[in-house]
């Protein structure tokens, strides 16, 4: 957890993601959409999607949570919540 924690805080710094909280979001294909949602502090939040026809909504409320979304291929779709402190997690999703 705290490997996964370290990383996502690391991604955040190399690319400049500033604040109480922290999220990127990066795409490359088409009609992709993502969305991020924080309340609290330390948080952070990476949707990384490639592809075409993805959907993924990430809701993080506390303290000190971490989530990375990969999401590759085709019409992935994730709807991920992580309430309270220090939850940590990450989702891989493959469509062909």
């Amino acid at each position: 957890a705290d490997l996964i924690r370290s990383g996502l805080q690391i991604y955040g710094l190399v690319n400049e993601v500033q604040g109480k909280n922290h999220a990127k979001v990066k795409q490359k294909g088409r009609n992709n959409a993502a969305a991020v949602s924080q309340k609290g502090a330390g948080n952070y939040g990476l949707v990384y999607q490639r592809g075409r026809g993805h959907q993924a909504t990430l809701s993080q409320a506390g303290r000190d949570n971490a989530l990375g979304v990969f999401q590759f291929g085709r019409r992935g779709n994730v709807d991920v919540t992580q309430v309270g402190s220090g939850e940590v997690g990450l989702v891989f999703q493959g469509g062909w």
